[in-house]
């Protein structure tokens, strides 16, 4: 459907021996490692994120667990080229979970107007 990996599906070339990973696996590992580009870790340190909002279907627990919590085991010993990701600098850290009555797939952004305004 649209894309979507559902999570522990094992798909070729992806994590686990397959290339794609799914939505919470980036924001998951952006959590950890920044959302900074190889570019810009350069000069600046981590950009880690402080929020998360969730427009439907929110449960908190299942959010922890997909975002930041499975990454609790994580051993950098086992993920070498982790090293040359931001510098080596990176940790498991908790993003803040928030959820909105809006929903976010029932409209769409005008961005004539400057990406503000939601036209439903």
């Amino acid at each position: 459907r649209g894309g979507t990996v559902p999570p522990g599906t094992a798909v070729p070339g992806g994590p686990g021996g397959s290339g794609s990973m799914t939505c919470s696996d980036k924001i998951a590992k952006w959590s950890a490692v920044g959302l900074q580009g190889a570019l810009l870790s350069r000069w600046a340190g981590p950009l880690h994120l402080a929020t998360v909002t969730v427009g439907r279907k929110f449960s908190r627990p299942h959010l922890e667990r997909a975002l930041c919590c499975r990454l609790q085991d994580f051993t950098p010993g086992r993920h070498p080229e982790l090293g040359r990701i931001a510098g080596g600098r990176y940790c498991v850290r908790h993003v803040g979970a928030m959820c909105t009555a809006i929903k976010f797939d029932t409209g769409a952004i005008d961005t004539s107007a400057g990406g503000r305004n939601c036209v439903r």
